[in-house]
């Protein structure tokens, strides 16, 4: 005599019960897993656009750092041109005046600059 088992199925209080694939019966627990679903694919979605925006603040602050690191330079070349413009017509007025040893003391300091 051959036995045969039937499977045993246990029924939890307060569940939906469950027919053949293990989806449950109970509509509404359904629209709630579609909203669940749902839900997650706006989360997952907005993540990666939030990714990308933390990304793309990370790289504009580095250009602006960069941009910074460029310009302080610049600035001390056209700081120093215009120091050394300045001398220059200082220069030309005491040679005008027939200031010479002023002009060559001038000179002098541009050149000290200069090295």
């Amino acid at each position: 005599m051959e036995h045969h088992q039937l499977p045993v199925k246990t029924v939890i209080p307060g569940e939906p019960h469950t027919r053949g694939k293990g989806k449950p019966e109970n509509p509404s627990v359904e629209r709630r897993e579609g909203k669940v679903e749902s839900t997650l694919s706006t989360l997952m979605v907005t993540r990666t656009h939030l990714i990308q925006s933390e990304k793309m603040a990370s790289l504009g602050e580095l250009t602006a750092g960069i941009a910074h690191e460029i310009q302080k330079p610049l600035n001390f070349v056209t700081n120093f041109s215009e120091v050394n413009k300045e001398l220059v017509d200082e220069m030309q007025m005491e040679m005008d005046r027939g200031n010479y040893n002023d002009a060559k003391a001038i000179s002098n300091d541009i050149f000290s600059h200069v090295r």
